[in-house]
């Protein structure tokens, strides 16, 4: 599997729309020909904490999309539960190169679903 991991730009927490010095814009860029682009976010709010993801191909159309209910967890685990899904999906699917845009890189690079995920790409 061919794997390259984006970061997704951080939203802007402000409440009032261009009066905020932090806003930026947000915008979708395809993967490139060939590719499948697999967008995940991981949410911990209360009692809600789920994970989720959707494919597209390089045209912006949809492809599949995955929500998981999880159990308790910080938000590093619920992260790397949407990036795992995800990835096991691609493989079911057959996507071989898959670009990865997620909005917490240190969830990448550390918790407990780490061997479980580079298990997954080393694959052929």
């Amino acid at each position: 599997m061919s794997l390259r991991f984006v970061q997704a730009a951080s939203l802007s927490r402000c409440t009032v729309p261009g009066r905020c010095s932090d806003e930026i814009q947000i915008s979708w860029s395809p993967p490139p020909i060939n590719w499948v682009k697999l967008n995940t976010d991981g949410s911990v709010v209360a009692d809600s904490n789920l994970a989720v993801g959707l494919f597209r191909d390089a045209n912006g159309f949809w492809l599949a999309g995955f929500g998981l209910n999880l159990d308790a967890c910080d938000i590093y685990s619920a992260e790397l539960w949407g990036i795992l899904q995800g990835l096991q999906l691609a493989w079911q699917y057959g996507f071989r190169q898959l670009v990865v845009k997620v909005d917490n890189m240190a969830a990448v690079n550390a918790g407990h679903l780490v061997d479980s995920i580079q298990d997954l790409l080393a694959k052929d």
